[in-house]
C-alpha cells in the first residue's frame, strides 16, 4: 500500500498560548480518537518527518499541533523560524494510539503523568473528558524543568477554574525550588509512590496514563 499524504494549511495561531513553544493550527473539525499528526517537508533539499501529537480535542473546530523549539531539533528550529499563516504542509494520518477508554458516563477518576513535551496529547485528553464527562476527576502530575518551562500551563490553570474541584494539578520541579521535597527533582516511581497517597486512593483510579 502508497502512503497517503494530505495537504494541511497552517493556520494562525489561538486557543492555547505555550510559553517557549509553537502551535500549528489547522482548519476542520478534530477527528473523534485521533490524537498523532505526523509531517513531513523538505528541509535543505532533504525530507524530514517527524510525529507530533495533536493537541485539540475531539469537537473542537481546529486541530491542532505544538511544536515546541529545541535548540538541537532541525525540525523545530526550522519551523518556528519559517512557519507563517497560509503555507502548507504534508501530513500522512493520525494514528490514534492516545485515546480515552469509553465511559458510560458514570463518575472516574483519570491520572496523568506527563514531563515536557509529552503533556500534549494528555492536554487534549483531560480537555475531552473535562467536556464531554458528567463527572470526571482528573489528577495530573506534571514534571518540568521550572514553571516557565511548562507547556500548557494556562490552559491547564483555565480548565482547572472552569471546571472546578474536577481537576487537580501537580507541578514538580527539577530545576525550581518548589514548597516541598516531594515537588523537587524528577518524576520517579519512588516519588509517584510517595505523592499519590496524598492526592488520591489508589483504589479509586480508575484508568491511568
Amino acid at each position: 500500500h502508497g502512503e497517503r499524504h494530505h495537504d494541511a494549511p497552517v493556520g494562525a495561531p489561538r486557543a492555547a498560548a505555550i510559553h517557549r513553544g509553537g502551535l500549528v493550527q489547522l482548519p476542520g473539525d478534530a477527528a473523534e480518537e485521533l490524537h498523532h499528526q505526523e509531517d513531513e517537508e523538505g528541509i535543505d533539499g532533504e525530507e524530514l518527518r517527524r510525529t507530533y501529537s495533536i493537541c485539540s480535542a475531539p469537537g473542537d473546530t481546529h486541530l491542532r499541533i505544538a511544536i515546541k523549539r529545541h535548540d538541537e531539533g532541525l525540525y523545530s528550529r526550522w519551523a518556528h523560524a519559517t512557519l507563517k499563516p497560509g503555507m502548507t504542509l504534508d501530513a500522512m494520518p493520525p494514528q490514534g494510539r492516545f485515546v480515552l477508554p469509553p465511559t458510560d458516563g458514570a463518575p472516574r477518576h483519570l491520572l496523568f503523568i506527563a514531563a515536557g513535551a509529552g503533556i500534549t496529547p494528555i492536554y487534549a485528553m483531560i480537555a475531552q473528558a473535562l467536556a464531554h464527562e458528567p463527572h470526571p476527576d482528573i489528577t495530573l502530575i506534571y514534571g518540568n524543568r521550572s514553571m516557565e518551562d511548562a507547556i500548557f500551563r494556562a490552559a491547564l490553570e483555565d480548565l482547572k477554574d472552569h471546571h472546578l474541584g474536577r481537576l487537580t494539578v501537580v507541578h514538580v520541579l527539577s530545576r525550581e525550588e518548589t514548597e516541598s521535597p516531594l515537588l523537587s527533582g524528577r518524576i520517579t516511581p519512588d516519588k509517584l509512590a510517595a505523592l499519590l497517597p496524598g492526592l488520591v486512593s489508589i483504589k479509586a483510579i480508575d484508568h491511568a496514563f
